[in-house]
């Protein structure tokens, strides 16, 4: 009894020892004055420039929490001065108590105002290649690589608002991404909306996707659930918009025996319904796509 009385109070001094010391950072530490290291810290794994234009801003308790203000990622040589990559604010979190006990609990990391700038320069090269340090050493063969997904696991969510991704003439803006947690075994929900167009006059399209998602990476599977896709699209010279959408009760998609299955698939476009089901064999090396599809009652003439 003595003995477990000693260790009761050995341990919660040591958890009160470590909650001063992290106090003690909080309210001696500014982390604006880490900006220089942090930028030649991605500079030296990258080869980009960071700025850090925003606050940095740090807690300690409950969650050890960071907050970024407006930071901006720059491009490889040989692209435009403009950044690859920017934000207006970014957060993430980890739970403190978990972390001493070895556990790694994310809370859900939050970006806000992203614009990603995907380019291609002369030589046909894109601005998303080539990160890292010219010349670094490749991971010993013997090395194991690290599981896919493993550092999501732990993972309450993620958040994406207002973001704007162009590539050439395509851009996709008011992009607007939510997933619940990942932390839990099973399925992860996901809610996708977002804004596209290809750069022709009057043309635009608007997508709102909602499904439920889940991973084997190690096996190379993965799945969706209660898909629903809801997108309305306009043309160039025709005032009507098109709506159409997309509902299939599951997708499985594995990569390891490079199958696709969608056993249920229903597919309404401007007022024509069309069911059916695909399957699909050697999707990467040489894809081939079987099924049946089925044309509901259709009033051509209001169709077209």
């Amino acid at each position: 009894m003595r003995i477990g009385k000693v260790l009761g109070l050995s341990v919660g001094a040591l958890i009160a020892l470590i909650v001063i010391a992290l106090l003690a950072v909080w309210l001696l530490v500014n982390p604006n004055d880490y900006k220089p290291r942090i930028a030649a810290a991605v500079k030296d794994a990258t080869g980009r420039d960071l700025v850090l234009q925003g606050d940095i801003k740090l807690a300690v308790f409950p969650w050890i929490a960071l907050e970024l203000g407006q930071a901006s990622l720059g491009n490889p040589p040989g692209f435009s001065d403009q950044p690859f990559l920017a934000f207006k604010q970014a957060a993430v979190r980890v739970r403190l108590l978990p972390l001493l006990a070895k556990r790694l609990e994310v809370g859900r990391v939050e970006i806000d105002g992203l614009d990603l700038k995907l380019l291609k320069n002369a030589a046909g090269k894109g601005n998303w290649e080539g990160f890292g340090r010219a010349g670094a050493q490749a991971p010993a063969p013997e090395q194991k690589p690290a599981k896919a997904g493993g550092a999501l696991q732990g993972l309450a969510g993620i958040k994406i608002s207002n973001a704007r991704v162009s590539y050439q003439q395509i851009t996709v803006q008011n992009l607007n991404l939510e997933t619940g947690s990942f932390a839990e075994k099973g399925e992860v929900p996901v809610t996708l909306r977002m804004d596209a167009n290809r750069g022709v006059a009057d043309e635009h399209a608007s997508l709102d996707a909602r499904f439920d998602f889940s991973a084997d990476p190690s096996a190379e599977r993965y799945a969706l659930a209660a898909l629903n896709l809801n997108g309305v699209i306009t043309l160039a010279g025709n005032a009507r918009a098109v709506n159409c959408s997309v509902t299939a009760p599951a997708v499985e998609l594995n990569l390891a025996a490079q199958t696709l299955a969608a056993p249920a698939v229903a597919v309404n476009m401007a007022g024509a319904q069309v069911t059916g089901s695909v399957q699909g064999t050697q999707i990467i090396d040489a894809p081939t796509l079987t099924g049946t599809v089925t044309l509901g009652p259709l009033v051509v003439r209001e169709f077209l």
